[in-house]
């Protein structure tokens, strides 16, 4: 502590009080507060990735769309659909499931 007194006594007359009031100002934006720049840096990265998702997002709601679409336009696509995916039977069918 005491080489950081010696140090500021030794360059206070090279300093003058807009100097020290720029440094503060500056630490005070960039490091303490609500807002602060590092702040903003991560919300910045937050909302990149957020809209990659939103992206992604859209791109599955579009296929899910395009099937919905074709189930609803073909009854035998739908039949097809219920079949493989909630493994449906017909009354006189029996189902075989083979798991690897």
């Amino acid at each position: 502590m005491k080489k950081w007194i010696d140090f500021f006594k030794k360059h206070i007359h090279k300093v003058n009080k807009y100097q020290i009031t720029i440094v503060i100002f500056l630490v005070v934006t960039f490091f303490v507060g609500d807002n602060t720049f590092l702040d903003g840096i991560r919300y910045e990265s937050k909302i990149k990735s957020l809209r990659k998702e939103v992206e992604s997002l859209k791109i599955e709601n579009d296929k899910k769309l395009r099937q919905l679409n074709a189930l609803q336009g073909d009854k035998e696509d739908l039949e097809k659909f219920a079949r493989e995916q909630f493994l449906m039977t017909k009354a006189d069918e029996e189902l075989f499931l083979i798991v690897e």
